[in-house]
Parts: structure tokens; C-alpha cells; sequence
């Protein structure tokens, strides 16, 4: 009786540890901004970046501290560091209550369409080695050693300044939309547009970046040798936007299929089922070859937001 007991308790301990931890994973992709980040990406945008608007700093020194809440900051380590970037926060400001979340956008809709925009491009990179010359042959895939090249691409596409960065300013960006339709004063609805308009500029900066490094980055021809050229490189495609899904923990539906080591990892079965979740995958997957490899990142980011439906995330404890 005893060994029955312990058994099904082995069980139960395996199915919760296998399940679990992906929706541990779920719960935590949504970071909290980093200070550093935060000083990086208004020190980005210059000494003259900010607009002073009539009554001095302290209003600039206001929103910044606000904007930084927003984005999950604490507030005493907001104002150490707007203090430190040389605006005032008055006590008023620190001590005064806080909304919990958006009021106007979700801000973890924006971490979602985030984790995509970067799968998505993943994908569109690996898709774009080019093995014509690598031949034909009945050799099993080497999976390791594209899962490789696919952390690889990824690592050089999103070194962790510009992927933090990048995340800052999107974030940044529907936090400040959201000050700006709730304020009443107009001299710092408009500092506020200033700070929003430059925000926006930089993200579109790096943006473009990614791009250009999309671009310069070699064409690999050390591939994968099987059936046509298309196919395999639309495999590329699939394989990567489901790795970089699949380690972001993103989606559930990857996060307890492949977990362990040593699990058949079925590209095509991961992909579908990501697509069932996110149908902007599937839209991007049926697009002309072409086309789907001449994707940059404004194209992608512009495909996510024109695809994207309404999503029904639990609302922050009060």
C-alpha cells in the first residue's frame, strides 16, 4: 500500500514539475524596468532631448518619475534615479498614490508583441542562409546544430543592451500615451509629447539597426542538405521563431511540450501549435518566400500590431 502511495506521489510530483514551471515561466516574462536601463535610454536621447517646459525641472522630474513607476519600477528607486539623472522629485510626488497598470493600453500586451517581433525575426534571419549548394541527401537533420546556429543568430540580433533597450522604449512609449490622455495640465501634456516623440525616434533608431545587422550578417552555406531549397530554409523559419519562443517562455503551448532534454523537439507540430495561439505566425509562414525573407523589423512589428487580437490578462491586485 505504502509503495503505491509513494508512487502516484512521484507521479503527481512530475506532471506538477513538468506543467508548473511552465506557467512559472509565463508569470515572470513580464521584467521589471531596470534602473540602468532607464538611465541609458534618456541619456540616449541627449542633453537637449528633453524639453523644459515653463516652471523648471520639476515637472520633466514628475513625469520621468511617474513613467518609471509605470513600468514597474519601485518608487523609491525611481526617485533615486530620476534624482540622479539631476530632476527633482518632490515628496509629494513620491508619496502620492500610484495606478496599478495602464489605464488606456496593456503594457503586457506590448511584453507579448515584444517576445514575437524578436521570434519573428529570428526566424526571418535563419530563413535567409543561403544553402542552395549543400545538396540532397537522406542524412537525418542535425538538429543540435541548427537549435546552434538559431541561439547564435539570436544572441547577435538581440545583444542584451539593444534587446533591453528596445523593450524599454516600446514599454516607455504606451506608458507615456497613457500620461498624456489622463493629464489635464497642457504644459506637461506637452513635455510629455516631447519625451514621447523622442522615445519613439530612438525606437525606431534601433529598429533600424536591427535591420542593418540582419543585413550584414554571412550567409551560411554550411546547412542542412534536404529537398528543395524553399523547404528547407521555411524550416530555418519555423525552427527559429519557435526556439526563441520557446527559451522567452512565452508561449505555454512550447514551454511543457519541450522541456526536457532528450524530447523529440517536432518543428512543424511546435510551430503549428504557437500559430493556434498567435495567428500572426501562421500569416507570416504563408507569405511569398520572397517576401518572408526580405522582412525587417518595422515590417514585423508593423505585421504583429495589424494581427494581434485582444488578449484577457488577469488585472493587477490593488
Amino acid at each position: 500500500m505504502l509503495s503505491v502511495v509513494l508512487t502516484l506521489f512521484c507521479i503527481l510530483a512530475l506532471i506538477w514539475w513538468l506543467t508548473g514551471a511552465s506557467r512559472r515561466d509565463q508569470r515572470t516574462v513580464h521584467e521589471e524596468t531596470d534602473a540602468d536601463v532607464a538611465e541609458e535610454a534618456v541619456k540616449r536621447i541627449g542633453p537637449d532631448g528633453i524639453v523644459a517646459v515653463s516652471g523648471g525641472r520639476e515637472p520633466i522630474g514628475r513625469i520621468l518619475y511617474e513613467l518609471f513607476v509605470g513600468l514597474g519600477m519601485d518608487g523609491c528607486e525611481a526617485t533615486k534615479t530620476v534624482r540622479g539623472m539631476g530632476y527633482p522629485v518632490t515628496e509629494k510626488a513620491a508619496k502620492a498614490p500610484t495606478q496599478p497598470g495602464l489605464r488606456v493600453i496593456n503594457l503586457r500586451e506590448e511584453q507579448s508583441r515584444s517576445a514575437l517581433v524578436r521570434a519573428l525575426l529570428v526566424g526571418v534571419q535563419l530563413a535567409r542562409m543561403n544553402d542552395d549548394y549543400a545538396g540532397v541527401s537522406d542524412e537525418v537533420i542535425t538538429f543540435d546544430a541548427l537549435k546552434k546556429k538559431a541561439d547564435e543568430v539570436e544572441a547577435t540580433l538581440f545583444d542584451d543592451s539593444r534587446r533591453r533597450l528596445m523593450e524599454f522604449y516600446s514599454r516607455a512609449v504606451l506608458v507615456l500615451q497613457d500620461q498624456g490622455q489622463s493629464e489635464q495640465d497642457s504644459d506637461e501634456r506637452r513635455v510629455i509629447g516631447e519625451i514621447l516623440e523622442r522615445f519613439d525616434d530612438e525606437l525606431k533608431t534601433l529598429q533600424e539597426e536591427l535591420t542593418e545587422s540582419m543585413a550584414s550578417l554571412p550567409e551560411d552555406t554550411d546547412s542542412i542538405g534536404w529537398g528543395g531549397s524553399e523547404d528547407r530554409r521555411r524550416y530555418y523559419f519555423k525552427m527559429g521563431v519557435t526556439n526563441s519562443l520557446r527559451q522567452s517562455g512565452h508561449l505555454d503551448s512550447l514551454g511543457h511540450l519541450y522541456r526536457l532534454r532528450g524530447v523529440n523537439y517536432d518543428v512543424e507540430e511546435a510551430f503549428q501549435l504557437a500559430g493556434e495561439e498567435e495567428p500572426v505566425l501562421l500569416h507570416a509562414a504563408g507569405l511569398e518566400f520572397s517576401t518572408l525573407v526580405a522582412l525587417g523589423s518595422p515590417d514585423v512589428r508593423r505585421m504583429t500590431q495589424e494581427c494581434s487580437r485582444p488578449r484577457a490578462f488577469p488585472k493587477a491586485e490593488s
